[in-house]
């Protein structure tokens, strides 16, 4: 494994920043940072040893990092916080064990470890809670972009989900929690709309995905990616709030209106005839890991996958027409 990286940069972590404006790729030589539309390379480091996760505050040239890889550039119990125009690290945190995950805003620091979720005011880094998950080794955890804040992650509880909600960070009062059992199995990936009224939720099998409101804690939709089992990559909400977005390893889009008709159809399974709401539109992507977001104007969708591929769909059609791939679709490498 030593061998691969010294010869070729493998990337080990994708993430969009707040407002999915930029994006940070860790690699087994350290990091990049890119402007998402149009794509361009903002700044990177090559350190010769790995970076696992790579989290971009804003547009800033502040990023969280987090060793990984066979050489990895720092502990992977270690949060570091590096200033790039600087040049230098200016803070840390550690812990007992891995960091699977972590997502910050203005605010707050969410750092999920394979069972806790631990919360910190991010301008001082002073713990303010730590929740303890069921086991989530993916690092789940979301946070939308407006107030109030909203987050979620894995509940106590196999395939619970917690939602987290604090009306004024500024206060001392205690944030409000409920949790919801959204699937049997683990949960395996999750989204969060940007106003923090819907989130989505897919466990280890892959084959539905559910649409929760935040607030009252009840599923609004249930959609059927497929009847085989798959591994979700990522889910995004449209800026409008009209249309949600998931990738899988089966190499595959798909687009499930929230407002309008979806297709329809029933499938035999064990136990009956169900019917399920299927997607609206479907797109042949990369089967690698990808992370998905939505164009500001919610008409199409920026894919970005671990094999380095930058894949733009633009999407015709509306709320009351149907939805058709533009022949516009592109796609590039944002690894040379």
């Amino acid at each position: 494994m030593a061998g691969v990286e010294a010869s070729a940069e493998v990337i080990l972590s994708l993430s969009f920043n707040q407002d999915h404006s930029c994006f940070a790729v860790g690699t087994t030589r350290g990091f990049r940072v890119y402007a998402t539309s149009p794509l361009a390379l903002r700044f990177r480091r090559e350190w010769d040893a790995g970076i696992g996760i790579a989290e971009l505050y804003k547009r800033s040239n502040m990023i969280a990092l987090v060793g990984g890889g066979s050489i990895p550039h720092d502990s992977e119990t270690k949060v570091v916080f590096w200033d790039d125009f600087s040049e230098r690290h200016v803070a840390e945190l550690e812990f007992q064990s891995h960091v699977c995950g972590l997502r910050f805003r203005e605010e707050r620091l969410f750092i999920a470890l394979q069972n806790a979720i631990y919360v910190y005011t991010l301008t001082t880094l002073k713990n303010i809670k730590t929740y303890t998950t069921a086991p989530n080794p993916l690092g789940l955890c979301c946070i939308n972009q407006t107030l109030p804040l909203v987050a979620v992650f894995p509940g106590h509880v196999q395939g619970h989900l917690c939602i987290w909600k604090e009306t004024d960070p500024s206060s001392e009062a205690p944030a409000e929690e409920k949790e919801v059992k959204a699937h049997d199995g683990n949960l395996a990936c999750l989204a969060i709309s940007a106003d923090g009224s819907l989130a989505a939720t897919a466990s280890e099998k892959g084959t539905l995905i559910r649409v929760w409101d935040t607030e009252a804690g009840t599923q609004k939709h249930e959609f059927r990616r497929g009847t085989e089992n798959a591994v979700i990559w990522s889910m995004a909400f449209s800026p409008d709030n009209s249309l949600l977005a998931v990738t899988s390893n089966h190499g595959t889009c798909h687009i499930f209106r929230l407002k309008g008709e979806n297709k329809t159809s029933a499938f035999r399974g064990f136990g009956g005839i169900f019917g399920s709401q299927w997607s609206a539109l479907k797109a042949n992507i990369t089967e690698k890991r990808s992370i998905i977001s939505f164009l500001p104007d919610s008409k199409g969708v920026v894919i970005i996958g671990e094999d380095g591929s930058f894949t733009v769909i633009n999407i015709t059609g509306g709320e009351s027409s149907e939805l058709k791939i533009d022949e516009s679709a592109s796609t590039t490498s944002f690894m040379v």
